[in-house]
């Protein structure tokens, strides 16, 4: 920002506004690369290869909620993840041992894929559209090739033959795509919550009803000896 430039320039360099020296520089690097916003700039880069977006793209266009996956990629980028791991888990974090949330999370590259809801489609027709985006985009992204003349046919130009792109795809095809309730902390605290005073309620019951405890142990066991007479 136009303050932080103020700020390198006049901080260390009151007086005669010099060429700052290297520890300066550096200095500065560290600030900028331990700050969170540097894995969202370069998120958004990954992000638009990875076709990220909050919303399905056909038709009624309706809110997707993605957004978990972008915030991986954030924090991976702040972490400085390796980037054969950076890979692994965006292809294939579901299938490492003993995967982790944050694992089954980074395979919501593939999930980026537009989808279509309006009420006369064909679901298998859209599928096979999702298996394009998600064999080009693997191509685009990680091996920097254009699959797509090979989609229709070998070209003597073309590195990738016809065959070699359908068994891509049927390897991508070779999924299901459940849907993943994120276990976040704020999520389970609620949770924990809920049950503690779920308990809590639960055992003021006996009190509660008329006679005390033992009308109610007594009423309950009448109940459970008449239904197995039926």
């Amino acid at each position: 920002t136009p303050a932080e430039a103020d700020e390198f320039v006049h901080q260390y360099h009151p007086s005669d506004q010099s060429d700052p020296s290297d520890l300066t520089y550096q200095t500065l690097v560290d600030k900028l690369l331990s700050s969170k916003t540097y894995g969202e700039r370069w998120a958004r880069r990954w992000l638009d290869l990875a076709r990220y977006a909050d919303t399905n793209g056909f038709e009624k266009d309706r809110p997707r909620s993605i957004w978990p996956y972008r915030d991986w990629v954030v924090k991976a980028l702040n972490e400085d993840m390796p980037f054969d791991q950076f890979s692994i888990k965006q292809i294939a974090g579901d299938m490492l041992p003993n995967a982790t949330p944050d694992d089954l999370i980074a395979t919501g590259f593939h999930r980026n894929t537009m989808l279509n809801e309006e009420g006369g489609i064909d679901p298998n027709e859209y599928r096979f559209y999702a298996m394009v985006d998600r064999v080009g985009v693997t191509g685009t992204a990680w091996m920097g090739l254009t699959m797509n003349c090979c989609q229709c046919h070998t070209h003597k130009y073309d590195p990738i033959l016809h065959t070699d792109y359908y068994s891509v795809m049927a390897l991508l095809n070779n999924a299901d795509e459940p849907t993943y309730h994120i276990p976040t902390p704020e999520i389970k605290a609620q949770q924990k919550a809920h049950a503690e005073r779920i308990a809590k309620l639960e055992a003021d019951l006996p009190k509660k009803f008329p006679g005390g405890e033992a009308a109610m142990q007594s009423r309950f066991a009448g109940w459970i000896e008449g239904q197995s007479k039926r």
